[in-house]
């Protein structure tokens, strides 16, 4: 879980505001927090980094025709 309260998060958010780029969090998406789709507590396997590629590009899509 990230912590949002950390400098380093809200320097980031602030940088995000500044520039107009979205802050893309899936900390929370359950269908990327599977324990199925990483190979350890920190890292992807291949399956997940497809699957947060994916919802990735999505969400751009998504900012970029709004």
């Amino acid at each position: 879980s990230i912590d949002k309260e950390s400098a380093s998060y809200q320097r980031i958010d602030e940088l995000c505001r500044i520039y107009n780029v979205p802050l893309l969090d899936f900390t929370s998406d359950e269908e990327l927090c599977k324990g199925e789709l990483f190979c350890d507590i920190l890292h992807l396997n291949p399956k997940g980094a497809e699957a947060l590629t994916l919802k990735t590009c999505a969400e751009i899509k998504n900012y970029l025709n709004n």
